[in-house]
Protein backbone atom coordinates (compact mmCIF):
# COMPACT_ATOMS: atom_id res chain seq x y z
CA UNK A 1 0.00 0.00 0.00
CA UNK A 2 2.85 2.56 0.86
CA UNK A 3 4.76 1.87 -2.41
CA UNK A 4 2.01 3.42 -4.61
CA UNK A 5 1.69 6.48 -2.41
CA UNK A 6 3.81 9.66 -3.51
CA UNK A 7 6.00 10.78 -0.82
CA UNK A 8 6.77 13.97 -2.42
CA UNK A 9 2.80 14.84 -3.39
CA UNK A 10 1.78 13.74 0.15
CA UNK A 11 4.61 16.11 2.01
CA UNK A 12 3.22 19.19 -0.33
CA UNK A 13 -0.62 17.92 0.74
CA UNK A 14 0.62 18.01 4.65
CA UNK A 15 2.71 21.44 4.09
CA UNK A 16 -0.73 22.64 2.33
CA UNK A 17 -3.06 21.70 4.97
CA UNK A 18 -0.94 23.23 7.36
CA UNK A 19 -0.56 26.76 5.65
CA UNK A 20 -4.52 26.11 5.56
CA UNK A 21 -4.56 25.10 9.36
CA UNK A 22 -2.84 28.58 10.11
CA UNK A 23 -5.31 30.85 7.80
CA UNK A 24 -8.03 29.40 9.44
CA UNK A 25 -6.33 30.26 12.54
CA UNK A 26 -5.95 33.77 11.61
CA UNK A 27 -9.12 34.67 9.79
CA UNK A 28 -11.28 33.78 12.80
CA UNK A 29 -10.73 37.15 13.71
CA UNK A 30 -12.53 38.37 11.57
CA UNK A 31 -15.71 37.88 13.51
CA UNK A 32 -14.90 38.98 16.44
CA UNK A 33 -16.54 42.09 18.23
CA UNK A 34 -16.59 44.51 21.53
CA UNK A 35 -17.81 42.93 24.95
CA UNK A 36 -16.93 43.34 28.71
CA UNK A 37 -13.45 44.76 29.72
CA UNK A 38 -12.90 46.25 26.15
CA UNK A 39 -16.10 49.13 26.78
CA UNK A 40 -14.34 50.21 30.18
CA UNK A 41 -11.28 50.80 28.60
CA UNK A 42 -12.31 52.73 25.85
CA UNK A 43 -14.56 54.79 28.27
CA UNK A 44 -11.18 55.65 30.11
CA UNK A 45 -9.28 55.77 26.85
CA UNK A 46 -11.70 58.03 25.46
CA UNK A 47 -11.59 60.43 28.87
CA UNK A 48 -8.15 60.08 29.21
CA UNK A 49 -5.64 58.75 26.05
CA UNK A 50 -3.34 56.18 25.55
CA UNK A 51 -0.65 57.36 27.79
CA UNK A 52 -2.37 59.00 30.83
CA UNK A 53 -4.78 55.76 31.03
CA UNK A 54 -1.61 53.79 31.77
CA UNK A 55 -0.48 55.65 34.67
CA UNK A 56 -4.01 56.01 35.79
CA UNK A 57 -4.29 53.06 35.49
CA UNK A 58 -0.77 52.42 37.61
CA UNK A 59 -1.82 53.91 40.45
CA UNK A 60 -5.41 53.16 40.76
CA UNK A 61 -5.94 49.10 39.71
CA UNK A 62 -2.80 47.36 38.09
CA UNK A 63 1.10 47.70 37.49
CA UNK A 64 0.84 45.89 34.65
CA UNK A 65 -1.15 49.05 32.99
CA UNK A 66 2.28 50.78 32.86
CA UNK A 67 3.75 48.23 30.82
CA UNK A 68 5.13 48.13 26.85
CA UNK A 69 2.51 45.98 26.09
CA UNK A 70 -0.63 47.64 27.99
CA UNK A 71 0.80 50.86 25.89
CA UNK A 72 0.00 48.64 22.72
CA UNK A 73 -3.01 47.54 24.45
CA UNK A 74 -4.80 50.50 24.65
CA UNK A 75 -3.52 52.75 21.38
CA UNK A 76 -4.98 49.28 19.78
CA UNK A 77 -8.05 49.76 21.45
CA UNK A 78 -8.39 53.58 20.97
CA UNK A 79 -7.14 54.03 17.51
CA UNK A 80 -8.12 50.49 15.65
CA UNK A 81 -11.30 48.24 14.61
CA UNK A 82 -11.68 45.41 16.72
CA UNK A 83 -11.12 42.74 13.79
CA UNK A 84 -7.71 44.64 13.25
CA UNK A 85 -6.95 44.41 17.17
CA UNK A 86 -7.29 40.85 17.73
CA UNK A 87 -5.63 39.93 13.78
CA UNK A 88 -2.92 42.10 15.90
CA UNK A 89 -3.02 39.35 18.66
CA UNK A 90 -3.23 36.24 16.98
CA UNK A 91 -0.25 37.18 14.82
CA UNK A 92 1.71 37.44 17.73
CA UNK A 93 0.23 33.83 19.39
CA UNK A 94 1.78 32.82 15.83
CA UNK A 95 4.81 34.56 15.84
CA UNK A 96 5.57 32.85 19.64
CA UNK A 97 5.00 29.62 18.07
CA UNK A 98 7.65 30.38 15.33
CA UNK A 99 10.42 31.19 18.21
CA UNK A 100 8.97 27.95 20.13
CA UNK A 101 10.67 26.32 17.12
CA UNK A 102 13.43 28.25 17.05
CA UNK A 103 14.13 27.68 20.94
CA UNK A 104 13.59 24.48 20.55
CA UNK A 105 16.02 24.56 17.78
CA UNK A 106 18.92 26.16 19.92
CA UNK A 107 17.53 23.73 22.50
CA UNK A 108 18.21 20.38 20.64
CA UNK A 109 20.49 21.22 18.33
CA UNK A 110 18.55 20.49 15.52
CA UNK A 111 19.16 21.24 11.84
CA UNK A 112 16.60 21.11 9.30
CA UNK A 113 14.96 22.81 6.04
CA UNK A 114 11.62 21.87 7.36
CA UNK A 115 11.46 24.78 10.00
CA UNK A 116 8.60 26.28 8.79
CA UNK A 117 6.49 23.10 8.49
CA UNK A 118 7.46 22.81 12.11
CA UNK A 119 6.20 25.81 12.95
CA UNK A 120 2.76 25.68 11.14
CA UNK A 121 2.42 21.55 13.18
CA UNK A 122 3.46 23.30 16.76
CA UNK A 123 1.43 26.94 15.77
CA UNK A 124 -1.78 24.39 15.13
CA UNK A 125 -1.38 22.34 18.34
CA UNK A 126 -0.98 24.86 20.67
CA UNK A 127 -3.98 26.43 19.33
CA UNK A 128 -5.98 23.45 19.66
CA UNK A 129 -4.27 22.77 23.07
CA UNK A 130 -5.70 26.17 24.28
CA UNK A 131 -9.63 26.05 23.31
CA UNK A 132 -10.76 26.79 26.69
CA UNK A 133 -9.26 29.78 26.47
CA UNK A 134 -8.31 31.11 23.36
CA UNK A 135 -11.29 33.31 23.00
CA UNK A 136 -9.63 35.17 26.04
CA UNK A 137 -5.84 35.28 25.14
CA UNK A 138 -6.19 35.56 21.46
CA UNK A 139 -9.62 36.85 19.90
CA UNK A 140 -10.58 39.42 22.64
CA UNK A 141 -9.06 42.90 22.40
CA UNK A 142 -8.32 43.35 26.22
CA UNK A 143 -7.45 39.97 26.68
CA UNK A 144 -4.78 39.65 23.86
CA UNK A 145 -2.44 41.58 25.47
CA UNK A 146 -1.75 37.60 27.15
CA UNK A 147 -0.27 36.66 23.56
CA UNK A 148 1.64 39.85 23.27
CA UNK A 149 3.23 39.32 26.17
CA UNK A 150 3.95 35.67 25.37
CA UNK A 151 5.29 36.44 22.08
CA UNK A 152 7.91 39.48 24.48
CA UNK A 153 8.40 36.26 26.57
CA UNK A 154 9.72 33.92 23.66
CA UNK A 155 11.82 36.40 22.19
CA UNK A 156 13.56 37.00 25.27
CA UNK A 157 14.17 33.36 25.80
CA UNK A 158 15.44 32.94 22.08
CA UNK A 159 17.78 35.56 22.71
CA UNK A 160 18.86 34.45 26.14
CA UNK A 161 19.38 30.77 24.49
CA UNK A 162 21.87 32.24 21.86
CA UNK A 163 23.41 33.96 24.97
CA UNK A 164 24.30 30.57 25.80
CA UNK A 165 26.21 29.61 22.74
CA UNK A 166 27.49 33.17 21.35
CA UNK A 167 29.48 35.87 22.96
CA UNK A 168 26.92 38.52 22.56
CA UNK A 169 29.01 42.42 22.36
CA UNK A 170 29.45 45.11 24.84
CA UNK A 171 26.45 47.02 23.23
CA UNK A 172 24.00 43.96 22.58
CA UNK A 173 24.54 43.19 26.06
CA UNK A 174 23.01 46.48 27.23
CA UNK A 175 20.43 46.60 24.75
CA UNK A 176 19.49 42.86 25.98
CA UNK A 177 19.67 43.81 29.63
CA UNK A 178 17.09 46.94 28.73
CA UNK A 179 14.82 44.62 26.76
CA UNK A 180 15.00 41.84 30.38
CA UNK A 181 13.45 45.29 32.23
CA UNK A 182 10.59 45.77 29.30
CA UNK A 183 9.96 41.71 29.42
CA UNK A 184 10.47 41.62 33.05
CA UNK A 185 7.19 43.84 33.90
CA UNK A 186 5.09 42.13 31.80
CA UNK A 187 2.72 39.78 33.80
CA UNK A 188 3.83 38.02 36.88
CA UNK A 189 3.23 34.46 36.53
CA UNK A 190 5.61 34.95 32.50
CA UNK A 191 8.55 37.06 34.89
CA UNK A 192 8.80 34.17 37.21
CA UNK A 193 9.01 31.47 34.92
CA UNK A 194 11.96 33.60 32.86
CA UNK A 195 13.53 34.33 36.57
CA UNK A 196 13.31 30.28 37.45
CA UNK A 197 14.85 30.09 33.87
CA UNK A 198 18.20 32.27 34.60
CA UNK A 199 17.73 30.66 38.54
CA UNK A 200 18.48 27.13 37.09
CA UNK A 201 21.57 28.16 34.58
CA UNK A 202 23.06 30.26 37.80
CA UNK A 203 22.77 26.59 39.72
CA UNK A 204 24.06 24.88 36.72
CA UNK A 205 26.97 27.20 36.07
CA UNK A 206 28.20 27.20 39.34
CA UNK A 207 28.25 23.68 39.68
CA UNK A 208 30.69 23.82 36.73
CA UNK A 209 32.22 26.03 38.04
CA UNK A 210 31.93 28.31 35.04
CA UNK A 211 32.12 31.87 37.61
CA UNK A 212 33.00 33.79 34.30
CA UNK A 213 29.38 33.88 33.13
CA UNK A 214 27.25 33.58 36.65
CA UNK A 215 28.10 36.98 37.08
CA UNK A 216 25.85 38.54 33.50
CA UNK A 217 23.26 35.91 34.44
CA UNK A 218 23.07 37.44 38.06
CA UNK A 219 22.44 40.69 36.55
CA UNK A 220 20.09 39.59 34.31
CA UNK A 221 18.22 38.35 37.25
CA UNK A 222 17.96 41.07 39.27
CA UNK A 223 16.93 43.22 35.93
CA UNK A 224 14.13 40.96 35.07
CA UNK A 225 12.88 40.81 39.10
CA UNK A 226 13.56 44.90 39.05
CA UNK A 227 10.79 44.51 36.60
CA UNK A 228 8.54 42.94 38.04
CA UNK A 229 9.17 44.82 41.26
CA UNK A 230 7.96 47.49 39.13
CA UNK A 231 4.63 46.36 38.23
CA UNK A 232 3.69 44.21 41.62
CA UNK A 233 5.01 47.58 43.77
CA UNK A 234 2.26 49.58 41.90
CA UNK A 235 0.14 51.84 44.31
CA UNK A 236 -2.78 50.51 41.81
CA UNK A 237 -2.01 46.72 43.07
CA UNK A 238 -2.73 47.45 46.66
CA UNK A 239 -6.04 49.57 45.92
CA UNK A 240 -6.69 46.64 44.07
CA UNK A 241 -6.21 44.15 47.08
CA UNK A 242 -8.98 46.57 48.98
CA UNK A 243 -11.61 46.52 46.92
CA UNK A 244 -11.91 42.98 45.98
CA UNK A 245 -10.98 41.47 49.22
CA UNK A 246 -8.40 39.92 48.77
CA UNK A 247 -5.94 41.23 51.72
CA UNK A 248 -7.47 38.55 53.87
CA UNK A 249 -5.67 35.53 52.83
CA UNK A 250 -3.66 32.71 54.60
CA UNK A 251 -0.03 32.87 54.67
CA UNK A 252 0.59 29.17 56.13
CA UNK A 253 2.99 27.04 54.66
CA UNK A 254 -0.43 24.24 54.60
CA UNK A 255 -2.15 26.66 52.50
CA UNK A 256 0.63 27.27 49.83
CA UNK A 257 0.95 23.96 48.99
CA UNK A 258 -2.84 23.26 48.86
CA UNK A 259 -3.03 26.66 46.45
CA UNK A 260 -0.33 25.19 44.21
CA UNK A 261 -1.79 21.84 44.23
CA UNK A 262 -5.26 23.36 43.70
CA UNK A 263 -4.32 25.67 40.50
CA UNK A 264 -1.12 23.33 39.33
CA UNK A 265 -4.36 20.58 39.05
CA UNK A 266 -6.71 23.11 37.21
CA UNK A 267 -4.05 24.25 35.10
CA UNK A 268 -3.06 20.45 34.39
CA UNK A 269 -6.39 19.95 33.67
CA UNK A 270 -6.83 22.83 30.96
CA UNK A 271 -4.18 21.14 29.00
CA UNK A 272 -4.96 17.59 28.54
CA UNK A 273 -5.65 17.94 24.91
CA UNK A 274 -2.21 20.30 24.28
CA UNK A 275 -0.44 17.16 26.53
CA UNK A 276 -1.73 14.07 24.16
CA UNK A 277 -0.90 16.54 20.92
CA UNK A 278 2.68 17.27 22.18
CA UNK A 279 3.63 13.97 22.64
CA UNK A 280 2.23 12.48 19.67
CA UNK A 281 3.39 15.49 17.73
CA UNK A 282 7.16 14.96 19.12
CA UNK A 283 7.50 11.24 18.48
CA UNK A 284 6.47 12.14 14.52
CA UNK A 285 9.45 15.18 14.99
CA UNK A 286 11.58 12.74 16.17
CA UNK A 287 10.53 10.15 13.26
CA UNK A 288 11.21 13.08 10.41
CA UNK A 289 14.44 14.14 12.00
CA UNK A 290 15.94 10.99 12.94
CA UNK A 291 14.86 7.86 11.35
CA UNK A 292 16.75 5.83 12.28
CA UNK A 293 15.69 6.85 16.08
CA UNK A 294 16.12 4.03 18.87
CA UNK A 295 13.78 4.91 22.15
CA UNK A 296 16.28 4.86 25.29
CA UNK A 297 14.02 5.87 28.26
CA UNK A 298 17.10 5.41 30.66
CA UNK A 299 19.00 8.42 29.38
CA UNK A 300 16.47 10.84 31.27
CA UNK A 301 14.99 8.49 33.87
CA UNK A 302 17.05 8.47 36.89
CA UNK A 303 17.97 9.65 40.16
CA UNK A 304 20.80 12.69 40.62
CA UNK A 305 23.13 11.01 42.96
CA UNK A 306 25.86 13.16 41.93
CA UNK A 307 26.44 16.30 40.51
CA UNK A 308 27.17 15.35 37.21
CA UNK A 309 23.93 13.77 36.97
CA UNK A 310 22.31 16.90 39.07
CA UNK A 311 23.55 19.08 35.96
CA UNK A 312 22.17 16.76 34.04
CA UNK A 313 18.99 16.49 35.50
CA UNK A 314 18.73 19.90 35.51
CA UNK A 315 19.50 20.99 32.18
CA UNK A 316 16.30 17.65 30.84
CA UNK A 317 13.78 18.96 33.38
CA UNK A 318 13.84 22.67 33.49
CA UNK A 319 11.26 23.52 31.04
CA UNK A 320 9.06 21.44 33.03
CA UNK A 321 10.12 23.49 35.98
CA UNK A 322 9.71 27.02 34.38
CA UNK A 323 6.48 25.51 33.65
CA UNK A 324 5.73 25.10 37.06
CA UNK A 325 6.89 28.07 38.33
CA UNK A 326 4.20 30.30 36.13
CA UNK A 327 1.51 29.04 39.34
CA UNK A 328 3.53 30.51 42.16
CA UNK A 329 1.83 33.97 42.01
CA UNK A 330 -1.46 32.24 42.15
CA UNK A 331 -0.75 30.12 45.51
CA UNK A 332 -1.74 32.61 48.18
CA UNK A 333 -5.06 33.66 45.76
CA UNK A 334 -5.99 30.65 43.38
CA UNK A 335 -9.43 32.01 42.82
CA UNK A 336 -7.20 34.73 40.52
CA UNK A 337 -6.08 31.63 38.26
CA UNK A 338 -8.78 31.86 35.18
CA UNK A 339 -8.09 30.08 32.65
CA UNK A 340 -6.53 32.59 30.19
CA UNK A 341 -3.57 32.94 32.83
CA UNK A 342 -2.32 29.02 32.03
CA UNK A 343 -1.21 30.44 28.67
CA UNK A 344 2.26 30.45 30.11
CA UNK A 345 2.13 27.47 31.80
CA UNK A 346 1.04 25.63 28.43
CA UNK A 347 3.71 27.10 26.63
CA UNK A 348 6.37 25.89 28.61
CA UNK A 349 4.79 22.59 29.08
CA UNK A 350 4.65 22.59 25.48
CA UNK A 351 8.35 23.27 25.11
CA UNK A 352 9.02 20.74 27.81
CA UNK A 353 7.56 17.54 26.11
CA UNK A 354 8.72 18.67 22.51
CA UNK A 355 12.71 18.51 24.38
CA UNK A 356 11.91 15.69 26.72
CA UNK A 357 10.62 13.33 23.98
CA UNK A 358 13.49 14.24 21.60
CA UNK A 359 15.76 13.42 24.10
CA UNK A 360 14.26 9.68 24.79
CA UNK A 361 15.48 9.07 21.18
CA UNK A 362 18.97 8.42 20.12
CA UNK A 363 20.48 7.55 16.66
CA UNK A 364 21.01 3.90 15.96
CA UNK A 365 23.32 3.61 12.69
CA UNK A 366 22.85 -0.53 12.94
CA UNK A 367 18.72 0.10 12.50
CA UNK A 368 17.65 -0.78 9.21
CA UNK A 369 14.04 0.96 8.54
CA UNK A 370 11.81 2.01 6.11
CA UNK A 371 12.20 6.01 6.36
CA UNK A 372 9.59 5.68 3.42
CA UNK A 373 6.97 3.51 5.56
CA UNK A 374 7.66 5.96 8.53
CA UNK A 375 7.32 9.39 6.47
CA UNK A 376 4.15 8.67 4.89
CA UNK A 377 2.83 7.43 8.28
CA UNK A 378 4.17 10.87 10.19
CA UNK A 379 2.32 12.81 7.33
CA UNK A 380 -0.41 10.83 7.56
CA UNK A 381 -0.99 11.91 10.95
CA UNK A 382 0.19 15.39 11.07
CA UNK A 383 -2.58 16.02 7.84
CA UNK A 384 -5.32 13.90 10.18
CA UNK A 385 -4.28 16.90 12.75
CA UNK A 386 -3.99 19.54 10.64
CA UNK A 387 -7.54 18.52 8.89
CA UNK A 388 -9.18 18.39 12.77
CA UNK A 389 -7.64 22.11 13.43
CA UNK A 390 -9.42 23.00 9.50
CA UNK A 391 -12.52 21.86 10.62
CA UNK A 392 -13.04 23.58 14.06
CA UNK A 393 -11.82 26.49 12.61
CA UNK A 394 -14.51 26.36 10.19
CA UNK A 395 -16.95 25.48 12.61
CA UNK A 396 -16.05 28.39 15.00
CA UNK A 397 -16.13 30.62 11.85
CA UNK A 398 -19.27 29.57 11.03
CA UNK A 399 -21.13 29.72 14.27
CA UNK A 400 -19.10 33.37 14.86
CA UNK A 401 -20.66 34.49 11.42
CA UNK A 402 -23.97 34.83 13.31
CA UNK A 403 -23.15 35.78 16.95
CA UNK A 404 -21.09 38.80 14.79
CA UNK A 405 -24.33 39.64 13.53
CA UNK A 406 -26.09 39.63 17.28
CA UNK A 407 -23.19 42.34 18.19
CA UNK A 408 -23.45 44.35 15.26
CA UNK A 409 -27.17 45.14 15.27
CA UNK A 410 -27.11 45.65 19.30
CA UNK A 411 -24.45 48.09 18.74
CA UNK A 412 -26.51 49.63 15.88
CA UNK A 413 -29.35 49.94 18.27
CA UNK A 414 -27.35 51.38 21.11
CA UNK A 415 -25.29 53.72 18.31
CA UNK A 416 -28.90 55.46 17.79
CA UNK A 417 -30.06 55.29 21.58
CA UNK A 418 -27.81 58.15 22.55
CA UNK A 419 -29.34 59.81 25.89
CA UNK A 420 -32.44 57.28 25.93
CA UNK A 421 -33.92 53.93 27.30
CA UNK A 422 -33.10 51.20 25.54
CA UNK A 423 -33.94 47.34 25.99
CA UNK A 424 -31.36 44.58 25.07
CA UNK A 425 -31.77 41.08 24.61
CA UNK A 426 -29.15 38.58 26.13
CA UNK A 427 -27.22 36.19 23.63
CA UNK A 428 -28.06 33.17 23.20
CA UNK A 429 -25.68 30.79 24.42
CA UNK A 430 -26.23 28.44 21.36
CA UNK A 431 -24.52 31.22 19.37
CA UNK A 432 -21.26 30.76 21.16
CA UNK A 433 -18.53 28.70 20.39
CA UNK A 434 -14.76 28.18 21.64
CA UNK A 435 -13.16 30.93 19.60
CA UNK A 436 -16.04 33.49 20.19
CA UNK A 437 -16.67 32.97 24.24
CA UNK A 438 -18.28 35.93 25.71
CA UNK A 439 -19.35 37.35 29.54
CA UNK A 440 -22.47 39.09 28.05
CA UNK A 441 -24.72 41.40 30.42
CA UNK A 442 -26.76 39.95 33.30
CA UNK A 443 -30.89 39.25 33.44
CA UNK A 444 -29.97 39.35 37.55
CA UNK A 445 -27.78 41.73 38.33
CA UNK A 446 -25.44 42.63 41.79
CA UNK A 447 -22.20 44.51 42.65
CA UNK A 448 -20.14 42.18 40.75
CA UNK A 449 -21.65 41.76 36.92
CA UNK A 450 -23.38 45.49 37.31
CA UNK A 451 -20.07 47.37 35.67
CA UNK A 452 -20.30 45.93 32.49
CA UNK A 453 -24.04 47.21 31.91
CA UNK A 454 -22.97 50.59 33.29
CA UNK A 455 -19.51 50.92 31.14
CA UNK A 456 -22.04 50.02 28.43
CA UNK A 457 -24.04 52.75 29.02
CA UNK A 458 -21.05 55.25 29.57
CA UNK A 459 -19.61 54.20 25.98
CA UNK A 460 -22.48 54.87 24.05
CA UNK A 461 -24.23 57.93 26.06
CA UNK A 462 -27.75 55.98 26.69
CA UNK A 463 -29.53 56.95 30.08
CA UNK A 464 -30.19 53.19 30.69
CA UNK A 465 -29.93 49.85 29.44
CA UNK A 466 -32.68 47.21 30.42
CA UNK A 467 -31.63 43.66 29.79
CA UNK A 468 -34.99 41.22 28.63
CA UNK A 469 -34.07 37.51 28.16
Amino acid sequence: MFKIINLSKLNSITVFLGFTAMIVILSISINTFYWSDDYAFMVKLNQKGVLENCIYGYNTWDGRFLTLAAFFQGFLLHYVKIEVVTFFWTITFVLSCFFLVKILQQELKIKTNKQVFFWFLLTTIFWLGCYQHFSETVYWGTGGIYSLDLLLGAIWIYCYSKLNVNDFTISKKIYFILFSFIVGATTQNLTIALLSLIFIDIIINFLKKEKQTIGFYSLLFIVVFGGMLFISLAPGNFTRIEKTGISSIDLSFLSLIKGFLQVGFAYAKISIVLILLSIIVAVGMVLIIMPNAKLTTKSLIFFPRNKILFIKFLSDYKWLFVSLSTILPFIIAPGLAFPRTALFFMYFLLLFIITFVYKLFSIDEKQIVSTNFKAISVNIMFSFIFIIAIGFGVYNFIKGTELKKFISSREQLLQKSKGKTVTLKLVNPEMESSCYDITDLSFIENEKVAWRRLRLEEYYKVKKIIVEE
